[in-house]
C-alpha cells in the first residue's frame, strides 16, 4: 500500500491507502492488527524530508500474536499456487544468514505461469535500527549476470520483509540462448547489510539458492581468443537484442576465471574496430569471482554500425578490441588485443 498527494500551504488533504488482498493472503495475513507507515515529504524545490515510521493500531492489536510467522505458514500451505497459479518449486525455513543485525529465515523458489523463476527471501530485522538488505553480483547457472548492486531494500526496526529476486529481467533472452540457459537451476549472489545511511555493515557474504541440479546447464563453447594468467576468454559470436525496442548488436565474450582471486575485464577506450573500421561501443567492465564464469558484452548501437559502413548484422565479419584484465585490487594483470571472427 502507498499514498501520494499534493497539499498546498495552509491546507489539508485526505488520502486513502489501499492494499492488494491477494498479496496480503499470500503473506498469510487474514486480519490486520496494525499498519506501519514511513512518510516522506518533498517541497516545491524538491527538498526531501523523511520521518520515522508511524504505527496505526486496530482493535485487534491488543490480542494479536506477533510471534507467529504467517508468511511461512502460507508458503507451507502453497497459498501462492492457489492465488496466482504459480508453482512452488522449493521452500526451506532453514536460517541461511544471521549477521550484522539481519536474519534470512526462509527461502522459496517460485515458477510463474510463463516459466520464469524468482527467489523469495524472508529477511528479519531484530534490531532497534533501520537496516537495508543488499543483493549484488548475481549469477544464474554459475554465470555472473549482474556486476554491481542489483537490489537494496529497507527493513524497519523489528520488522520482516519478503524480497523477490526475479530472474526474468536479469539476462536478456538472446543471451540466455547464447549460453544455453533454458531453465534457471541455481541462483547465487553476494549479500550485504547496510545501515540507515547505506554504509555496509561487516563483510559481504555469498549466498546460493539451489533449484535443480539437472537444470544447471551452461554453454561456454565458442572460439578461444585468450588463455593466459589462468584466465580464458571465448568469443561466443554476434547476438541481436531480443527486445522490440532495441536494435543493438552485441559481440559476446565468455570469461572463465580459473585463478585464486577475483578479476575484472574491461576494454581500452576507443580500441574497437569492426571489419577494419574504428567504431564506438558501450562496454562495461565485468567482475568475475575466483573459479567463476561471466561475460563481457560489447554493445554496438545501430547508428554506430551504420556510420562504420555496415548495414546488416551478418556483415560483422571480424572485430578487434584491446582488453585490460585486473585482479581484485585493481592491479593490471594483462593488456591484450584480441580478434573475433
Amino acid at each position: 500500500g502507498y499514498f501520494n498527494t499534493d497539499v498546498a500551504a495552509g491546507k489539508k488533504a485526505n488520502e486513502v491507502m489501499k492494499f492488494d488482498l491477494k498479496q496480503l493472503m499470500a503473506f498469510g495475513i487474514n486480519e490486520i492488527a496494525d499498519v506501519q507507515i514511513g512518510i516522506g515529504m518533498n517541497d516545491e524545490d524538491y527538498n526531501e524530508t523523511h520521518f520515522e515510521p508511524v504505527q496505526i493500531k486496530t482493535p485487534l492489536a491488543e490480542k494479536y500474536d506477533y510471534k507467529k510467522d504467517t508468511y511461512q505458514a502460507a508458503m507451507k500451505n502453497k497459498v501462492v499456487e492457489t492465488l496466482y497459479g504459480m508453482k512452488l518449486l522449493s521452500y526451506s525455513d532453514k536460517e541461511l544468514y544471521n549477521k550484522n543485525g539481519l536474519k534470512i529465515v526462509s527461502e522459496a523458489v517460485i515458477e510463474k505461469s510463463g516459466g520464469e523463476r524468482a527467489v523469495f527471501v524472508e529477511i528479519v530485522n531484530d534490531t532497534a535500527e533501520t537496516l537495508h538488505s543488499s543483493f549484488s553480483d548475481i549469477s544464474l547457472n554459475n554465470l555472473v549476470v549482474t556486476y554491481s548492486t542489483w537490489q537494496t531494500d529497507k527493513i524497519n526496526p523489528g520488522m520482516r520483509k519478503i524480497v523477490a529476486l526475479d530472474t526474468s529481467n536479469m539476462l536478456d533472452d538472446s543471451l540466455k540462448e547464447t549460453f544455453g540457459i533454458s531453465k534457471i537451476g541455481k541462483v547465487a549472489c553476494n549479500f550485504a547489510v547496510k545501515d540507515k545511511e547505506y554504509n555496509i555493515v561487516g563483510d559481504e557474504e555469498q549466498l546460493s539458492f539451489e533449484i535443480s541440479e539437472k537444470e544447471v546447464n551452461l554453454d561456454t563453447s565458442g572460439t578461444e581468443i585468450y588463455n593466459e594468467k589462468e584466465v580464458k576468454i571465448i568469443y561466443k559470436g554476434v547476438v541481436e537484442d531480443s527486445g522490440e525496442l532495441s536494435d543493438d548488436t552485441h559481440l559476446v565474450l565468455a570469461v572463465e576465471n580459473n585463478s585464486g582471486d577475483s578479476i575484472s575485464v574491461g576494454d581500452v577506450y576507443k580500441s574497437l574496430s569492426v571489419n577494419g573500421y574504428m567504431i564506438n561501443a558501450l562496454c562495461s567492465p565485468v567482475k568475475v569471482p575466483k573459479g567463476g564464469k561471466g561475460f563481457f558484452d560489447i554493445a554496438l548501437h545501430d547508428y554506430d554500425i551504420e556510420e562504420a559502413g555496415l548495414e546488416e548484422i551478418d556483415e560483422v565479419k571480424e572485430a578487434e578490441i584491446t582488453l585490460e584484465i585486473k585482479d581484485g585490487n585493481e592491479k593490471k594483470i594483462d593488456e591484450v588485443t584480441v580478434t573475433m571472427k
